[in-house]
């Protein structure tokens, strides 16, 4: 056994703390569980997989919606070694074309979801002449409604080493022939300790995010990382922040949060939402992870110095770069400080070639 280079010993070794995970789900409501109730929640719903004939190597696609299903779910396939597949629920077509494309790939995958959107799946599969496929599916699906609290645990795996793999990762970009990455314990392990390193992240922070986590900004940047360190996260549902964006910084305040997460797409979205003045106190802010999209320098001033007034640092600016293959983070600043922007020449960027600055004058800083 090897179980002290586990995601499953990082778990554990935040039992002894009251930290947690606060599930946000509207602005006046929310609940916290902390790690070891995350823990034991995760066992009794491994007993629920294990009882629908789920074993070790088995493959549980995610079409689950909720946070906190979200997390007990992963956590319980982790714990029996089953390998969870966390695909986004879209009401657009390439979403549910995408979980048949992902289950042809799969060994012996079961399926998670809800009845309402299992009906959704049901007619996409009608629809598209995925009839025969669906009909297979449906014989290994487990209805997240049917799961209840007032059962056993389930049998923990305990002989986990670090090569074993975690989870399957399907970059978000992948819908017509999707390709999943095979993540090893030891990998996200390896990743998540050198993004709270290098972000600096000690038993003071507390992270935000409305990231989904089915994305690995959302599940390995966000959910892992605060985890390995031990600190407090608040999660609040993507959908709720596409319904009222201004919640996002009004939870920042509130629950004094040190650390938030957003790709470009989401300050925009913010700022246009905003149109009054407001009671912010955003000082605890330390950083903001920008990544996932391009980043638009303009875009990133106009947030900063709209916000400036509540007492966001523009230093907090915390860009980065990455991708499913490598986990998710491959670059991250050393430290938050003032940063700068570059025009290069996209057409010198290939291997071997040197980059050409086509505006050597127009090194600039981000104010």
């Amino acid at each position: 056994m090897n179980g002290n280079n586990s995601l499953i010993s990082i778990l554990k070794k935040a039992f002894d703390s009251s930290k947690g995970v606060t599930f946000i789900n509207s602005a006046s409501d929310s609940e916290k569980l902390t790690y070891c109730e995350v823990y034991h929640k995760s066992l009794y719903t491994l007993y629920h997989l294990q009882a629908k004939g789920m074993s070790v190597g088995d493959e549980l696609v995610f079409q689950v919606e909720d946070n906190k299903d979200f997390i007990v779910l992963f956590w319980a396939c982790l714990l029996g070694r089953i390998t969870p597949v966390p695909l986004s629920i879209g009401s657009q077509e390439d979403h549910k074309l995408k979980v048949f494309k992902v289950w042809q790939k799969l060994n012996n995958p079961y399926l998670i979801i809800d009845k309402i959107n299992l009906c959704r799946l049901a007619s996409f599969a009608v629809e598209s002449n995925y009839d025969d496929l669906f009909q297979d599916i449906q014989q290994k699906t487990l209805l997240i409604d049917e799961f209840k609290d007032d059962t056993e645990p389930g049998k923990e795996e305990t002989d986990i080493n670090g090569g074993d793999l975690a989870y399957i990762q399907f970059s978000s970009g992948s819908t017509g022939e999707p390709k999943g990455v095979m993540l090893s314990h030891n990998n996200l392990i390896t990743n998540i300790s050198d993004i709270s390193q290098r972000s600096a992240i000690t038993e003071a922070d507390r992270s935000l995010s409305w990231m989904p986590l089915t994305h690995d900004m959302g599940l390995i940047c966000f959910h892992l990382t605060s985890l390995i360190a031990e600190i407090d996260q608040f999660v609040l549902p993507t959908s709720l922040f596409v319904r009222h964006p201004l919640l996002w910084i009004e939870k920042a305040n509130e629950y004094r949060s040190t650390i938030l997460y957003s790709p470009n797409f989401g300050y925009q979205y913010f700022l246009s939402a905003l149109q009054y003045s407001h009671h912010w106190d955003l000082s605890a802010i330390r950083l903001i992870y920008n990544g996932a999209e391009p980043i638009s320098p303009d875009l990133y001033n106009e947030f900063f110095n709209t916000l400036a007034q509540y007492g966001l640092k523009k230093v907090a600016m915390f860009p980065g770069y990455g991708l499913a293959e490598a986990s998710v983070a491959v670059s991250l600043p050393e430290k938050a400080g003032a940063l700068y922007t570059f025009s290069l020449n996209r057409d010198s960027l290939q291997i071997g070639e040197t980059v050409q600055d086509i505006a050597a004058d127009d090194k600039r800083s981000i104010k």
